[in-house]
Protein backbone atom coordinates (compact mmCIF):
# COMPACT_ATOMS: atom_id res chain seq x y z
CA UNK A 1 0.00 0.00 0.00
CA UNK A 2 1.18 3.56 -0.89
CA UNK A 3 0.51 5.59 1.84
CA UNK A 4 0.58 9.44 2.34
CA UNK A 5 0.89 10.93 5.55
CA UNK A 6 0.01 14.49 6.64
CA UNK A 7 0.30 15.23 10.06
CA UNK A 8 0.24 19.29 10.79
CA UNK A 9 -0.20 18.64 14.67
CA UNK A 10 2.36 20.61 17.52
CA UNK A 11 2.31 19.35 20.73
CA UNK A 12 -1.47 18.92 22.63
CA UNK A 13 -2.75 17.16 25.51
CA UNK A 14 -5.52 14.79 24.50
CA UNK A 15 -7.79 12.91 27.50
CA UNK A 16 -7.81 9.08 26.18
CA UNK A 17 -8.14 6.10 27.34
CA UNK A 18 -4.94 4.60 25.57
CA UNK A 19 -6.09 0.81 25.80
CA UNK A 20 -9.46 1.75 24.24
CA UNK A 21 -8.10 4.03 21.56
CA UNK A 22 -5.50 1.74 20.46
CA UNK A 23 -8.71 -0.60 19.95
CA UNK A 24 -10.36 1.62 17.73
CA UNK A 25 -6.84 2.69 15.34
CA UNK A 26 -6.42 -1.46 15.18
CA UNK A 27 -10.32 -1.31 13.98
CA UNK A 28 -9.49 1.64 11.15
CA UNK A 29 -6.46 0.30 10.06
CA UNK A 30 -7.58 -3.33 9.52
CA UNK A 31 -10.28 -1.88 7.32
CA UNK A 32 -7.85 -0.83 5.09
CA UNK A 33 -5.85 -4.03 5.05
CA UNK A 34 -9.33 -5.81 4.17
CA UNK A 35 -11.21 -3.05 1.67
CA UNK A 36 -8.71 -0.65 0.46
CA UNK A 37 -7.42 -1.13 -2.92
CA UNK A 38 -4.33 -1.22 -2.77
CA UNK A 39 -3.63 0.40 -6.33
CA UNK A 40 -4.64 3.74 -5.14
CA UNK A 41 -2.67 5.79 -1.93
CA UNK A 42 -4.31 5.91 1.31
CA UNK A 43 -4.10 9.26 2.71
CA UNK A 44 -3.68 9.74 6.93
CA UNK A 45 -3.98 13.31 8.08
CA UNK A 46 -4.21 14.99 11.48
CA UNK A 47 -4.72 18.61 11.97
CA UNK A 48 -5.93 20.96 15.06
CA UNK A 49 -8.77 23.15 14.09
CA UNK A 50 -10.73 25.11 16.45
CA UNK A 51 -9.99 23.45 19.65
CA UNK A 52 -10.02 19.84 18.39
CA UNK A 53 -7.90 17.32 17.46
CA UNK A 54 -8.88 16.04 14.09
CA UNK A 55 -7.57 12.30 12.35
CA UNK A 56 -8.45 11.96 8.75
CA UNK A 57 -8.17 8.54 6.85
CA UNK A 58 -9.53 7.92 3.17
CA UNK A 59 -8.75 5.50 0.37
CA UNK A 60 -10.29 4.08 -2.67
CA UNK A 61 -12.30 0.82 -1.95
CA UNK A 62 -11.77 -2.70 -3.72
CA UNK A 63 -14.60 -3.46 -6.32
CA UNK A 64 -15.71 -6.62 -4.83
CA UNK A 65 -16.39 -6.59 -1.10
CA UNK A 66 -18.81 -9.61 -0.38
CA UNK A 67 -16.23 -12.29 -0.15
CA UNK A 68 -14.56 -10.72 2.49
CA UNK A 69 -15.27 -11.92 5.92
CA UNK A 70 -16.34 -9.74 8.63
CA UNK A 71 -18.81 -9.00 11.81
CA UNK A 72 -19.41 -5.50 10.61
CA UNK A 73 -18.76 -3.85 14.07
CA UNK A 74 -15.30 -2.53 13.49
CA UNK A 75 -16.51 1.09 12.83
CA UNK A 76 -19.14 0.93 15.11
CA UNK A 77 -16.72 0.19 17.86
CA UNK A 78 -14.74 3.11 16.68
CA UNK A 79 -17.76 5.44 16.42
CA UNK A 80 -18.60 4.32 20.18
CA UNK A 81 -15.18 4.69 21.70
CA UNK A 82 -14.41 8.31 20.48
CA UNK A 83 -17.90 9.49 21.90
CA UNK A 84 -16.59 7.72 25.10
CA UNK A 85 -14.08 10.83 24.56
CA UNK A 86 -16.45 13.28 23.83
CA UNK A 87 -15.85 13.20 20.11
CA UNK A 88 -17.20 13.04 16.90
CA UNK A 89 -16.72 10.28 14.66
CA UNK A 90 -17.59 10.54 10.86
CA UNK A 91 -17.72 8.14 7.55
CA UNK A 92 -18.45 8.61 3.82
CA UNK A 93 -18.63 5.52 2.45
CA UNK A 94 -19.70 6.16 -1.20
CA UNK A 95 -17.22 5.97 -3.93
CA UNK A 96 -14.51 6.04 -1.80
CA UNK A 97 -13.89 5.71 2.37
CA UNK A 98 -13.20 8.55 4.57
CA UNK A 99 -13.77 9.04 8.25
CA UNK A 100 -12.76 12.01 10.09
CA UNK A 101 -12.37 11.58 14.35
CA UNK A 102 -12.65 14.76 16.08
CA UNK A 103 -11.44 14.75 19.62
CA UNK A 104 -11.71 17.95 21.88
CA UNK A 105 -8.05 19.40 23.00
CA UNK A 106 -7.64 19.35 26.54
CA UNK A 107 -6.77 22.47 28.21
CA UNK A 108 -4.24 23.47 30.99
Amino acid sequence: YDVIVKFDVEDINLDMNMRLMKRAVDNLFSNVLKYADSKYPNLIMSEVRKGNYQFHMSNSKLEKTEDIESNHIGLKSVEKIIKIHGGEFVVRNKDDFMIMIQIPIQKD
